[in-house]
């Protein structure tokens, strides 16, 4: 009735690719150029696995185990090592410094008469190089078993809007550990990373520009570019002159050692091929799911054997888990993920070809970020804002180089 011939052709229509066939050949590239890089790391796994005793050839039940032992033996690091260098406050100080020092602006805690739903919560306001406030979002970052769920989360609460004279307003939540007693709230470095990953998404939010509520913030994005911001911000992570601002261990305020930063930055890249690939294997079923008539099982079946290494098991049912493409919003979408992250790595490079010891020449590309990226939002089509930051068309190769394959 719509003129397309499946689900997938009208989803993607709207998506910043705008074709199936552009998004097939997005996952076929990135398939055939981590399938031989996955390979190899299979090939380390089993030796690994022998040289500790296994005997025969890894099945997909051994691999998670030696893939944990071999992390341990390569990294020598867990999250729990690192967590007593990440309390929360050295952390939000350290983000607002960062922020300021990219965006031009100032956050600060709101007026406490601010009414919140838990006294956890924390109220922030966003002031402009001027002193004048813009936006305010509201933090909600300890786990609550009995009321919130799981994982980290932005939502817009108040869009601006010139004609009603809002300002904008988002929720950013997640699922951390509150303090206990005289300790702060220790935070992991994956904890770190989805604060990060969160607040990237509330920047866009509440930098816009665009004076109407329904294209302004995180409205009308496209949804294959609605994760650009978030995470570009987590890529500040793993710059060596950000660590400081966000790091200090809770007992010394000694920032995080550079002989362990050096291995996490080591365990960033740890099976970047096998990531990518099962990334691309996940995808390549959304998509034909929702294009093809064929049974489930049989697509699955016909997937997997192009994007797995390991032979896929009978007993699989990945799909009885794989909400994103089923009540999550990811139908014929799933591919987005890499293809914003394609957009993220290559505009957080434009920051590492200055140099990211620079803060001078970082800020003043920030600020371009911010008047073309973080402004111009659900207003602007992405292809376009891409352009305007970074004067051409996203290059796939960074996002290779970024999963070391």
């Amino acid at each position: 009735m719509l003129g397309y011939r499946n689900f997938a052709e009208l989803s993607i229509s709207k998506a910043m690719a705008k074709s199936v066939d552009r998004v097939w050949n997005f996952i076929n590239t990135l398939r055939d150029r981590s399938y031989p890089v996955a390979e190899r790391e299979l090939e380390t796994l089993q030796q690994f696995a022998e040289s500790h005793g296994h005997q025969g050839k890894l099945q997909q039940w051994d691999r998670d185990y030696w893939d944990e032992l071999q992390s341990l033996e390569l990294f020598r690091m867990t999250e729990e090592q690192l967590r007593p260098y990440f309390p929360l406050q050295r952390v939000l100080s350290g983000l607002f410094q960062l922020s300021s020092i990219l965006f031009g602006i100032t956050i600060k805690p709101a007026d406490p008469k601010v009414e919140v739903w838990h006294p956890d919560v924390e109220v922030f306001d966003i002031n402009d190089g001027k002193g004048a406030h813009i936006a305010s979002f509201f933090l909600d970052l300890y786990s609550r078993p009995s009321e919130k769920e799981r994982g980290s989360w932005t939502t817009s609460f108040i869009s601006r809007s010139k004609l009603l004279g809002t300002k904008p307003v988002a929720f950013l939540v997640c699922n951390q550990l509150p303090p206990v007693g005289s300790l702060p709230s220790l935070m992991s470095f994956s904890e770190v990373k989805s604060l990060f990953h969160e607040f990237g998404h509330a920047l866009q939010h509440m930098l816009t520009t665009v004076p109407y509520s329904m294209a302004s913030g995180l409205n009308n994005i496209e949804w294959d570019a609605v994760e650009f911001p978030s995470q570009f911000m987590e890529n500040w992570m793993y710059d060596n002159n950000t660590i400081p601002l966000i790091s200090g261990h809770y007992l010394t305020g000694k920032p995080l050692p550079q002989n362990i930063f050096a291995r996490v930055l080591q365990a960033h890249h740890y099976g970047g091929g096998s990531i990518m690939l099962r990334q691309m294997f996940l995808a390549a079923l959304d998509l034909t799911l929702y294009s093809s008539t064929d049974s489930w099982t049989s697509v699955v079946r016909e997937i997997a054997k192009r994007f797995s290494v390991m032979k896929q098991l009978p007993e699989d049912c990945v799909l009885c888990t794989f909400l994103h493409i089923f009540s999550g919003g990811y139908s014929a979408g799933y591919y987005a993920y890499e293809w914003a992250e394609v957009l993220a790595v290559d505009a957080f490079s434009a920051f590492e070809d200055v140099g990211l010891q620079n803060r001078n020449a970082i800020s003043k590309i920030g600020h371009r970020f911010r008047d073309t990226v973080l402004s111009l939002g659900g207003g602007t089509d992405p292809r376009q804002v891409f352009r305007l930051f970074r004067g051409r068309d996203p290059h796939l190769e960074f996002l290779l180089k970024a999963y070391g394959i």
